[in-house]
């Protein structure tokens, strides 16, 4: 045989062994795990997000100091230790917190993380430039020490006595990169926006918006090498859609499912359901320095033209519950209420916000809708986007903005019964959660006192004067706790969603 020719076919068998061996992560075994989801960040700095969307992005690529179980209980993420008194990271007058990190941890970007990171992460926070959610808590430090690379020292102005659920904790913020925020003067439109770095179990590969993000392995993770290779969330607005694409295996898993598509996600066999309780609640809020809404008597009639009970079993599809509703948010401080009967008459004309994508507010619109006409009203049903609804005030977000009448929407709690952050003066939008503008001196000082001690039952007292006040007033009702569906792969491992998300230990999945 002519060498020329042998040669040549030694070097193609070459090229095709090396072909062979060079093999895309599907075939090395690191299979893309698809999760749908209907909702999409508005971002992706943590300390600009809200809702599932934050706990989402927050989980995923960042960590904060502490985070709560699926117990319900604190427990350490970057912090070595859940500060207490008994163990002497917390004063006996509750004014000093010192948190102790990990050593070890690194950024994304190989740097090491100190706490010169969360001093950072805690002027962006307070940054008047930065349109963050709320800075309830952290507007109570008086002042922050390095002790040393990882050793930081917090010190109140007062006690505040749900601090450890508060300061980047899975309620709030996780800690940015210090390196990063010394090159940002505000945080709108930042790198973090769409490339961020953090010290979460997954690293960002693309952000196509409008269609997914995709993640990888962060394999330095403190906590071990997630067993996920990749892991790509697509936006898919209609539950409809998403349900065809588990059918055909297009994607695996559907987390804080539709409830309105909870009948078909049963028929798929591979599919294993979970209907678990989460901290938060279904509102219907109620802007109360609207002219129709500004009477509490008209509130009240409003609340008595409803029979949520009913309302809700039908378009969760019996998946929720409207009884005691309010235990979500006041936790272990809850005592039912009755909303006292009103002889006001309703609102000829009113109008219900709404996020459009979410199938079980629309269908729940739709109901109230029906009922409102027969109590003689116009229940008009005006439907936004997802970022559109959840936008800050800066943005004109309808909620924040105040530009409502009555809306429909998720709010998510935590562990303790804290509730300055939906109902004190001083967190109306843009400095807090406060989108009814509700404002009461006797609510605002029983939340002051409550934050002022540990003791649990003058804590009660205090959230009980709250709580009446919420019956007599009615800014906002609690109409279900949250329940969400989570459709996984069965036989699926590490899976255990916490109190507070879904992606808690998102590390440890396995299909």
């Amino acid at each position: 045989m002519n060498t020329r020719i042998i040669a040549f076919a030694i070097g193609a068998l070459v090229i095709l062994l090396v072909a062979g061996c060079t093999r895309t992560p599907e075939q090395r075994g690191a299979r893309i795990f698809v999760l749908a989801q209907a909702s999409e960040p508005r971002t992706l700095d943590p300390l600009l997000n809200t809702g599932f969307t934050a706990e989402q992005v927050g989980s995923l690529i960042y960590s904060y100091l502490l985070r709560i179980d699926s117990r319900g209980r604190l427990e350490p993420d970057l912090a070595q230790r859940v500060p207490s008194t008994s163990n002497g990271d917390i004063s006996r007058d509750g004014k000093t917190i010192v948190y102790h990190l990990r050593r070890g941890v690194r950024w994304q970007d190989g740097l090491p993380l100190t706490a010169d990171d969360v001093v950072a992460t805690f002027r962006a926070v307070m940054n008047e430039r930065n349109p963050v959610p709320t800075r309830l808590g952290y507007d109570r430090v008086a002042t922050m020490r390095v002790l040393d690379a990882t050793t930081l020292q917090v010190r109140l102005r007062e006690r505040f006595a749900p601090f450890l659920t508060y300061f980047f904790e899975t309620e709030t913020y996780p800690i940015l990169p210090a390196h990063m925020l010394a090159h940002i003067a505000s945080l709108p439109g930042s790198v973090f926006d769409a490339a961020p770095i953090g010290t979460g179990p997954f690293r960002v590969v693309e952000w196509r918006r409008g269609d997914h993000l995709e993640l990888e392995a962060n394999d330095s993770y403190y906590a071990g090498p997630p067993k996920l290779q990749r892991l790509r969330i697509e936006f898919v607005p209609n539950p409809q859609t998403i349900v065809l694409r588990l059918q055909t295996g297009e994607a695996d898993a559907y987390l804080g499912a539709d409830p309105f598509v909870l009948t078909q996600l049963r028929a798929i066999r591979r599919l294993e359901l979970r209907v678990v309780p989460i901290y938060g609640f279904i509102a219907l809020s109620m802007q109360t320095r609207n002219p129709a809404l500004r009477d509490p008597a008209v509130r009240r009639a409003i609340v008595h033209s409803f029979d949520f009970a009913h309302d809700i079993a039908a378009a969760s599809h019996n998946s929720m519950d409207a009884r005691d509703a309010f235990r979500s948010l006041f936790t272990w401080a809850y005592t039912p209420r009755s909303v006292p009967s009103s002889s006001a008459h309703l609102p000829a004309n009113v109008t219900l916000s709404i996020d459009g994508s979410r199938a079980l507010d629309r269908t729940l619109a739709v109901i109230m809708q029906q009922e409102a006409r027969r109590a003689g009203s116009v229940l008009t049903i005006r439907t936004y986007a997802p970022q559109r609804f959840e936008a800050t005030a800066t943005d004109a977000g309808p909620l924040a903005a105040g530009n409502y009448q009555l809306a429909l929407h998720e709010v998510l709690t935590g562990a303790d019964p804290e509730t300055s952050w939906i109902l004190a003066c001083s967190q109306i939008p843009p400095v807090g959660y406060n989108i009814t503008r509700y404002c009461d001196p006797q609510v605002d000082q029983a939340l002051r006192d409550a934050l002022l001690s540990n003791d649990p039952s003058e804590r009660a007292r205090d959230y009980a004067i709250v709580q009446d006040a919420l019956a007599r007033d009615v800014p906002f009702v609690a109409l279900a706790q949250l329940r969400e569906i989570e459709a996984i792969p069965k036989g699926m491992r590490g899976f255990g969603p916490s109190l507070e998300t879904p992606f808690y230990r998102a590390e440890r999945w396995q299909p």
